[in-house]
């Protein structure tokens, strides 16, 4: 028996209240280890939001900026 199994075959001897808290439990555990979803950035995004941090940077508006299309 596998542990999904077991852990079926506990939770079918709860009562309703007890096993309602355990699939709580359950899904809390799943949602702390999803990793958020990172949103890429274009390239005039990631000069906008860091341009700002790194010292003698070139101005914006004079930057001549291409996308890619696929990485």
């Amino acid at each position: 028996m596998n542990i999904a199994e077991e852990i079926y075959q506990h939770a079918k001897r709860l009562p309703s209240d007890k096993a309602l808290e355990v699939l709580n439990f359950i899904t809390a555990i799943e949602t702390q280890n999803q990793a958020p979803l990172l949103k890429s950035l274009t390239t005039q995004e990631f000069i906008e939001r860091f341009a700002g941090s790194i010292p003698d940077f070139p101005e914006i508006e004079k930057l001549d900026l291409q996308e890619r299309d696929t990485w």
